[in-house]
């Protein structure tokens, strides 16, 4: 079953390109960078549909030329995570994302082989950073063979050092191996200079009303108001406001999840269970943390001021 993904047309194509582009043979990477809840992991799953699928814009079209052998071809597909538990342990996240390739390690060079192996427990320890990388990028062309990879890493910024690294240094050497990296990460999170970014911002209006369209009219209009384009938010706040006491903007427990581990507790006395006034006490902006700079890298955006129900948690 495909995923709904509402709006970004131009993001969507900017990952389908991705796509074709490692179908056809050429090798790429990009970061999708934005914060909690803005809908990063919606455009990785629609990057990865799209590969599996072959589709690159149109799926009837996709389905007729797979049926009839001719072009729009799906690709292999690689999906890996940073697990925020195992962000101390090396070479972690990398065994994630590799372990359906790990069956192709002999058609590697002696001491590539030799550096994977070590890397993942399979043989002795080497310590040669650069070398895993590169081990990495000849592995990832093995997988793809001639019909195409991509892979997909989904919470990068939690991704320990070591698989981030020789991810990275895999991903600025990409040529023409048919392989596409796809990326995201929290703002900030995953620094990668040299690499492509795409930084997600709000909703536009049009869609963020489709995402609320099947809710009553005065709530929607509270939820369009309060989320400020996030797509988190705009699924999650109908589920807490018609319960809630006039004043108050209580969250579910996926929002408090998403954005209570870059904050910090209110002072007391607080509005205790996570609900606070609409419009917060002045006080309460030192629970914010500063606005984080854009890292898109052709211009430098001003950063609207986040929702209310984004900058505080209280401790009850």
């Amino acid at each position: 079953m495909r995923h709904m993904l509402y709006g970004r047309m131009a993001e969507r194509e900017t990952v389908e390109r991705l796509v074709r582009e490692a179908r056809s043979g050429v090798s790429g990477a990009l970061i999708v960078r934005g914060e909690p809840g803005i809908g990063k992991t919606a455009l990785l799953n629609h990057a990865a549909e799209t590969a599996g699928a072959g589709d690159t814009g149109n799926a009837a079209n996709a389905v007729a030329a797979a049926g009839a052998g001719v072009g729009g071809r799906g690709i292999k597909v690689l999906r890996g995570v940073g697990v925020e538990p195992e962000a101390d342990l090396p070479f972690a996240g990398l065994h994630l994302l590799l372990r359906p390739a790990l069956g192709l390690l002999d058609r590697l060079p002696g001491p590539q082989q030799d550096a994977l192996r070590g890397a993942f427990g399979l043989g002795p320890a080497r310590g040669e950073r650069l070398l895993v990388g590169l081990s990495v990028l000849s592995l990832l062309a093995e997988y793809a063979g001639t019909g195409g990879l991509l892979c997909v890493i989904d919470d990068a910024q939690w991704l320990d050092h070591a698989s981030a690294e020789a991810l990275l240094i895999a991903a600025r050497r990409l040529d023409g191996e048919g392989v596409g990296l796809l990326f995201a990460a929290r703002t900030p999170g995953l620094p990668a200079p040299g690499l492509p970014e795409l930084v997600l911002g709000p909703l536009d209006d049009r869609a963020a009303a489709e995402l609320v369209a099947g809710h009553p009219p005065d709530l929607a209009g509270r939820v369009l108001a309060e989320a400020a384009g996030n797509p988190l938010a705009l699924l999650e706040l109908p589920r807490s406001l018609g319960t809630a006491r006039p004043g108050e903007l209580p969250l579910t427990a996926r929002l408090q999840e998403a954005f209570g581990r870059r904050l910090t507790p209110c002072p007391r006395p607080a509005v205790p269970c996570c609900c606070w006034p609409r419009r917060a006490p002045a006080s309460w902006d030192r629970c914010s943390p500063p606005p984080a700079r854009s890292v898109s890298p052709s211009r430098t955006p001003s950063r609207p001021r986040p929702p209310a129900w984004s900058r505080c948690v209280t401790t009850g």
